[in-house]
C-alpha cells in the first residue's frame, strides 16, 4: 500500500513539473548548442579549449545565458575537447 501512495506522488510531482517547464524560456538542443559553440570558437580565435574554456564561457554566459542550458554546454566543450 505504501509503495502505491509513493508512485501517485512521483506521477504528481512528474506533472507539476511538466507545467512549470510549459512557462520556461524554450532552450536551445544539443545541435544547436553545438552550432553556437563552434561559431563561437571561430569568431573569437579561440583553438584550445582546454586552455580558452573561460573566454568561451564569458561570452556564452554574458550574449546567450537565457538561450542555452549550461550543463549542455558544458557536455558540448567536454565532447570538443576529448576529441
Amino acid at each position: 500500500m505504501e509503495k502505491a501512495g509513493k508512485t501517485e506522488d512521483i506521477v504528481i510531482e512528474q506533472q507539476k513539473k511538466a507545467i512549470l517547464e510549459a512557462y520556461l524560456p524554450a532552450t536551445m538542443d544539443k545541435e544547436q548548442t553545438t552550432e553556437l559553440i563552434k561559431k563561437l570558437m571561430a569568431e573569437h580565435n579561440i583553438a584550445d579549449l582546454k586552455t580558452q574554456r573561460g573566454l568561451l564561457m564569458k561570452e556564452l554566459m554574458a550574449n546567450y545565458k537565457s538561450d542555452i542550458d549550461a550543463s549542455l554546454v558544458n557536455e558540448v566543450i567536454n565532447s570538443i575537447i576529448a576529441g
